[in-house]
């Protein structure tokens, strides 16, 4: 069984898409040095050049290229990107709102481009943050869905083939934005 070691990129690049909750002064780039608000971070939203960010990176048949644009788009807030890449869900916006300033979205787009993405197959582990521990099988890897996942990310992404083109199970990642932002919420009261 391979286990996946831990990073400092994918730790950021974690909370980026499960929290929401990166704030300006993270370690990767060069920080802003004042604090984003809500409308900064909405008008950050499509700010980068596709072709600069994807180059030629667009295959919907490979499972791989179609997760590192879905992570791109996260970092970007691109939504339009991430209607493209993952399963269809009404709540897939939350995913888009992140705390970053452009340079430091920028530099995680450039080192999301070199972290190595591990396919799981049938009898590889995973530990998810609860202390469970899951071996994958052959409901969870095969021709019609894949998991993927870098070192030291917490879960790992669950890739369904739709209609000959791969597409990210978001579903798991927005009930943890969803829970991560109602925790927020809470201690803000």
């Amino acid at each position: 069984m391979r286990q996946l070691s831990s990073s400092c990129f994918v730790v950021f690049f974690s909370s980026i898409l499960l929290f929401s909750g990166c704030q300006p002064g993270t370690s990767v780039g060069e920080p802003d040095s004042e604090e984003l608000n809500v409308s900064d971070r909405v008008s950050l939203r499509g700010t980068y050049d596709r072709s600069e960010a994807f180059g030629n990176l667009i295959d919907d048949a490979d499972p791989e290229n179609v997760l590192r644009r879905f992570m791109i788009a996260t970092i970007f807030g691109d939504i339009e990107m991430l209607e493209q890449t993952a399963l269809s869900n009404e709540q897939l916006a939350l995913l888009a709102d992140n705390f970053l300033s452009p340079a430091q979205r920028t530099a995680a787009a450039k080192q999301l481009n070199i972290v190595p993405i591990v396919r799981l197959e049938v009898g590889d582990s995973f530990e998810m943050p609860n202390g469970d521990e899951y071996v994958v099988d052959e409901s969870m890897s095969n021709e019609t869905k894949q998991l993927f996942n870098f070192p030291g990310n917490p879960i790992p992404f669950e890739l369904v083939l739709n209609e000959e083109a791969w597409r990210v199970n978001a579903a798991p990642l927005i009930a943890i934005r969803k829970t991560a932002n109602e925790l927020r919420n809470q201690d803000r009261k």
